[in-house]
């Protein structure tokens, strides 16, 4: 089965801190097509968009040991990184709220997710990025 890429193949980073998780997210996008480059915290996030990564889209859980997605989000706008982000969830929470309607470049995907929805989540946040 292949999955169409719309504008794709994209450069993604995936910041996951289960690692279970992130190896199926990383394999699964790879698979159709995506350059995928994953790591397990905000920090290695952050020394990788500060030295210069620049993906197309950053997927980040919002639930993680050492901080959330939703600071992630906040460490790369202080760092003048506007790179559009996903972030995923299984948990509804009040701060996310803020952090999309302040940031059109910010989505949100609800776990679990499938992989019709991750594309479209992905192809729909680079989207609001660019408009």
């Amino acid at each position: 089965m292949t999955h169409p890429i719309s504008n794709g193949p994209y450069q993604l980073l995936v910041v996951e801190d289960e690692p279970q998780v992130r190896l199926v997210t990383e394999r699964t996008l790879q698979h159709f097509g995506h350059r995928v480059t994953s790591v397990p915290n905000i920090a290695s996030a952050m020394a990788l968009l500060e030295a210069g990564t620049t993906p197309d889209v950053v997927i980040s859980d919002v639930m993680m040991a050492g901080g959330t997605g939703i600071d992630l989000v906040a460490q790369m706008r202080g760092a003048g990184i506007r790179t559009p982000v996903l972030l995923v969830s299984g948990f509804a929470l009040d701060p996310l709220d803020a952090a999309l309607h302040n940031d059109p470049a910010v989505g949100f995907l609800a776990k679990p997710w499938d992989l019709d929805a991750l594309m479209a989540s992905i192809e729909d946040v680079r989207h609001k990025a660019s408009s």
